[in-house]
């Protein structure tokens, strides 16, 4: 089965290159470079997007975590992954999520999707029924760390 990402991120060249190499990981991407796009995306194509990647500072009205929160209520159990180069910025309490500072490298992020692949693809048979669920789950809670560190994962181990 093949996982499709919808990728935000305002920074053009970032973006065009992270695609490329998720797409040479086996992913299906979309991309987005502002909220209004994501959202945009995500409300003409329901059911089309299986993970999110958000930068949580974007141009617009519309941030990361807002796109998240949109995503999130309609697919609790579908894996995010949050970005930023803010210095100061927390990651929130999200399950399924992990958390990435910039600077990264295109590498970690096919990393951290391969991460969220294993444990995702773990329910076997169940990942249809997953992606149709629609109540709060109680799963881990992921977060990631620079190369050559383990991820804290609580629950299990990827």
């Amino acid at each position: 089965m093949t996982v499709t990402v919808l990728f935000v991120e305002d920074d053009p060249d970032l973006r065009d290159v992270i695609a490329y190499e998720l797409d040479l990981a086996g992913f299906k991407v979309l991309t987005a470079g502002t909220g209004e796009e994501a959202l945009e995306i995500l409300r003409e194509r329901p059911g089309a997007v299986d993970w999110l990647f958000t930068d949580i500072r974007l141009p617009g009205l519309i941030d990361g975590w807002r796109v998240a929160d949109e995503f999130r209520f309609t697919y609790p159990l579908r894996p995010v992954i949050f970005a930023t180069g803010a210095a100061q910025e927390r990651s929130r309490d999200m399950i399924e999520s992990l958390f990435m500072r910039k600077p990264y490298r295109a590498s970690e992020i096919v990393s951290a999707f391969h991460v969220l692949r294993e444990g995702w693809f773990s329910c076997g048979d169940d990942v249809e029924a997953l992606r149709h669920i629609k109540q709060r789950p109680l799963g881990p809670k992921l977060s990631w760390a620079p190369p050559g560190e383990e991820p804290a994962v609580a629950g299990w181990k990827a």
